[in-house]
């Protein structure tokens, strides 16, 4: 059985389409002096946390990092569009529920706090 609409306007308001924004940007909330960021070791599974000072993350290649950012978005109903300065540098698997996934593709990529790491796009 299909969906009955009786003009366009009705269809986006059924599904909601127009309160969602067509562009947000994805940027880091690590403003906290002392943050805890979790990772996880891609080859062994382990979990664990490292520490983020003055608002700068090291990183490490091997590692899964959840870095938290400022919007809450889901990157299921978006495509995503990392940044061309650092395209080179990560890769943004999803953003769900205010925490961004980074995979490091270089060791000793430093993220700062207020960087827009991707865009996600309709």
């Amino acid at each position: 059985m299909t969906d009955v609409y009786i003009d366009d306007k009705s269809y986006y308001n059924y599904h909601n389409i127009e309160s969602e924004p067509h562009i947000i940007p994805v940027v880091l909330d690590i403003a906290e002096p002392i943050t805890q960021i979790g990772y996880l070791l891609s080859a062994t599974g382990e979990t664990s946390k490292t520490t983020v000072t003055n608002g700068k993350l090291h990183m490490m290649q091997g590692r899964i990092y959840y870095i938290p950012v400022t919007t809450n978005a889901d990157s299921d109903n978006y495509q995503i569009k990392i940044m061309s300065d650092i395209a080179d540098k990560i890769d943004v698997r999803f953003v769900k529920d205010g925490f961004v996934c980074i995979v490091p593709l270089q060791h000793n990529v430093i993220l700062r706090n207020g960087q827009r790491v991707c865009l996600l796009t309709k």
